[in-house]
């Protein structure tokens, strides 16, 4: 395979940290967004340590080609099964030249997710990824709704 999956550690921020800001340049076409490298660093120094969350890495010879995190979420009243799977991001850095790595992270997540007894995941993708998309719908997955932005004023 050429790489392997780990579950990332503290030591992987700066990599990690590289590679949401590749993930993020289609956010920064959208005037109603606005980053922060540093608040986005903290939150994942925090999910590092929950036991609802899980960050997995793509490690090639000590350089990250990829990240996904994934989140066990309680699903709204009435609906069942009560919790599910979220993966909020899938990043693949753009110059590897690797192939499988988003297969083999989504692999890895589905094990950790199915060992929290989840049947189903929901994953959040731009509007702006075409190829994230892509992958996503060639991996199984189907559009389930939409999700709005609305401005309050």
């Amino acid at each position: 395979m050429g790489f392997s999956v780990r579950q990332a550690n503290g030591n992987d921020l700066d990599e990690l940290l590289r590679l949401w800001k590749e993930r993020s340049e289609v956010y920064i076409k959208d005037p109603r967004i606005k980053l922060s490298a540093d608040t986005w660093r903290g939150a994942v120094l925090g999910w590092l340590l929950r036991e609802d969350v899980r960050v997995l890495v793509a490690d090639r010879e000590d350089q990250l080609i990829g990240y996904i995190i994934g989140w066990v979420r309680q699903n709204l009243p009435g609906i069942t099964p009560t919790h599910y799977g979220l993966v909020s991001e899938l990043s693949v850095d753009g110059h590897c030249k690797q192939g499988g790595v988003g297969t083999a992270l989504l692999a890895a997540l589905k094990t950790w997710f199915k060992c929290q007894n989840l049947t189903y995941i929901e994953v959040r993708v731009p509007h702006l990824q075409a190829i994230e998309q892509a992958f996503w719908r060639a991996s199984g997955a189907s559009d389930y709704y939409d999700h709005m932005w609305y401005r309050l004023e």
